[in-house]
């Protein structure tokens, strides 16, 4: 729930901001750090052209369902 949330949050602020589509990765980094940067530039050094919807689908599978509380407390608790 928790990376739903997020992703909900970041994708308002995309529309608006009228966000380019080219842009959405780079500006989803600014909400990263400790552990969810590192994944990041996983993600980057595997795919240099990774999009903004592969960006969502890995990090609701690499995060999704684990840990204590609900998908948004375990998300929140990352970044």
């Amino acid at each position: 729930m928790a990376r739903i949330l997020w992703i909900a949050r970041v994708e308002i602020y995309f529309r608006v901001q009228n966000t380019c589509t080219k842009l959405k990765v780079n500006l989803a980094q600014f909400c990263m750090d400790g552990h969810t940067i590192h994944f990041f530039k996983a993600l980057l050094d595997e795919d240099d052209q990774l999009t903004w919807e592969k960006l969502k689908d890995a990090v609701l599978e690499r995060y999704g369902g684990i840990g204590e509380g609900s998908v948004f407390e375990q998300l929140v608790a990352l970044w």
